[in-house]
């Protein structure tokens, strides 16, 4: 069984997670996130949007005016690019939180 990425909107701050079922998912943003749920919005985010959805090093930044060319494709709004969501599915079976805005 492969596991879906879920997005959970709570008024702009979003978190990725990645679990085998919304329930899971969800079980894993209470304990990881302090908000209640019911001010949350909860989205499965589809399979064919993975490979262009990154997990990005936010310790890493660059202007993205200042980004050489031929290093463009490692970032994403400037920030260094460390895999795709589909990458991470592919490695790894434990449900997590694996991106936020957060930061």
């Amino acid at each position: 069984m492969i596991m879906k990425i879920y997005k959970f909107d709570h008024r702009g701050t979003v978190h990725y997670i990645a679990a085998y079922s919304k329930k899971q998912a969800r079980e894993i943003y209470k304990q990881e996130v302090d908000w209640d749920l019911s001010e949350v919005e909860i989205y499965r985010v589809p399979k064919k949007e993975w490979d262009k959805a990154y997990i990005i090093n936010p310790n890493v930044y660059i202007d993205p005016n200042e980004i050489p060319e031929e290093d463009e494709e490692k970032y994403s709004g400037g920030y260094l690019i460390q895999e795709s969501f589909a990458d991470w599915v592919n490695r790894n079976d434990k449900p997590d939180i694996i991106a936020t805005n957060d930061f």
